[in-house]
């Protein structure tokens, strides 16, 4: 996976889930999910499927975390 990371230059935070602990934790079902979390930790919103740029349900995402992002 690390290979991958620097061949790709992805700078977002990747993370394996190999036994599915996070994945449990968060009782999910879907893949892709998006999970919007607040500063407390707490998380707000859940998203299931597919998200892509420009489309009105990425629009909304975005909003959502301007949102969380204005209450600090």
């Amino acid at each position: 996976m690390e290979a991958a990371v620097k061949r790709y230059k992805i700078k977002h935070p990747v993370m394996m889930d190999n036994d599915y602990a996070y994945w449990n934790a968060l009782d999910n079902s879907y893949w892709p999910a998006f999970y919007l979390v607040d500063k407390q930790g707490n998380i707000v919103r859940r998203i299931n499927g597919e998200m892509h740029a420009g489309t009105g349900r990425a629009d909304a995402v975005d909003e959502l975390i301007q949102q969380l992002l204005d209450r600090s």
